[in-house]
């Protein structure tokens, strides 16, 4: 297979995950009368997402520096796939829940794959992993709709999980075609310092997880207690509020969308810089302006077109710098991010709803003047692990 094809293959699939990552939601209630119990119960299926992504995200990095991603992204389609329709088709609390377990490992493994996948193939053109999850916001996007068209159609949902769970199964004859080798790219750059023997005690690594944390946090953060922020603290009725939450991800997408098409002619390093940079920008505008609808918009609109190139340019960094074990490395990085992605959010809407708004989004500030510092320091810890490996080249050698 040509390196186009892979990466129409791994975008396909990250159509494909974001499309299942968003159609649950709409489809709650349909589970929740399938199984015969209350929309509260059945929202435990979010949770068991959740832990089982955390163990599938490591092992997924693990593996696939050993076996190649070939392996790694089999078994997480054939189990994403499975997990689709049992999941949506079974009567039963318990199997459901145990059908979600699956879903989150087969959604953390297949991250992790394409990921690694796309980061070797296309070393450090941080363009191409921005597009490659752009694809995964407009699955999200469009999913949602698809699931509002088939409420209208069949008055259920679940048509449109059966979708995204044939989609990705649609990619299995494609992923078993990948090249068998274990790594597609095991040397640098000419001229770039060689691999040091990975360790997970490596300072670095732990400070663009911890990057990857607080950006997580409070992406998600932001987008999920938007809506109820500006409903508390401005005029805006609640639908004008829904609307800003998603003018935040159509930002965050649409900045995913420039970096495709320009970042060519930038460099990892820079593109974060600008990302981080505006994200801070977005955040002190966010706390300062509470209680005026405009700006609060405003200050979302900027923080989505900031966020947006920060995950994938994280994941291009660290798979270039660990290159001899680039799934440990992403895999670190991911699950951070998921810790951020689970409890900043929970704390955010205890500050809202028990202490004040203006606490909330003081939060979201601090968060993304503290992501441009930990970036900061990673920079200059990264420079210095790069001259390390550089003197180490003669002996290398």
């Amino acid at each position: 297979m040509s390196k186009r094809v892979i990466l129409l293959v791994a975008c396909v699939s990250f159509f494909a995950l974001g499309w299942l990552a968003a159609v649950l939601g709409p489809a709650l209630n349909d589970l929740a009368e399938q199984n015969r119990t209350d929309v509260s119960a059945i929202g435990a299926i979010f949770l068991l997402t959740f832990l089982g992504g955390l163990p599938a995200q490591a092992a997924a990095g693990v593996l696939g520096d050993r076996y190649g991603q070939r392996p790694v992204l089999i078994a997480g389609v054939v189990l994403i796939g499975l997990s689709v329709f049992g999941l949506s088709l079974s009567p039963m609390l318990g199997l459901t829940l145990a059908f979600s377990l699956i879903w989150g490992l087969g959604f953390g493994t297949i991250d992790i794959g394409n990921n690694v996948l796309i980061a070797e193939l296309y070393a450090e053109r941080v363009n191409v992993m921005n597009l490659l999850h752009v694809f995964f916001g407009i699955g999200a996007v469009v999913s949602p709709a698809a699931a509002g068209l088939s409420l209208e159609l069949w008055d259920t949902a679940l048509p449109a999980v059966w979708a995204g769970g044939v989609l990705m199964l649609a990619t299995l004859p494609f992923v078993y075609r990948l090249p068998r080798q274990r790594r597609m790219r095991d040397t640098g750059a000419p001229g770039d310092p060689p691999p040091a023997a990975f360790h997970y005690r490596v300072p670095l690594l732990w400070l663009f997880g911890l990057v990857m944390l607080v950006y997580v946090g409070i992406e998600v953060g932001i987008g999920g207690w938007a809506a109820i922020y500006l409903e508390r603290t401005t005029t805006l009725i609640p639908s004008t509020a829904a609307l800003a939450t998603s003018g935040f991800w159509l930002a965050l997408s649409a900045s995913r969308v420039l970096i495709a098409l320009i970042g060519g002619r930038l460099t990892p390093t820079q593109v974060l810089w600008g990302s981080t940079l505006v994200s801070a920008a977005a955040g002190i505008l966010l706390a300062a302006t509470t209680g005026n609808a405009t700006l609060s918009i405003a200050a979302m609109l900027l923080a989505g077109f900031g966020f947006g190139p920060v995950y994938p340019t994280i994941i291009v960094i660290v798979t270039a710098i660990f290159r001899n074990a680039p799934g440990k490395a992403a895999s670190v990085c991911t699950i951070l991010g998921g810790i951020g992605g689970g409890v900043i959010p929970w704390v955010q809407g205890i500050l809202l709803d028990r202490v004040s708004p203006e606490a909330s989004v003081l939060m979201i500030g601090a968060g993304a003047v503290i992501m441009l510092g930990l970036w900061m320091v990673a920079r200059r810890a990264g420079n210095a692990y790069r001259q390390a490996r550089q003197r180490e080249q003669p002996l290398a050698a």
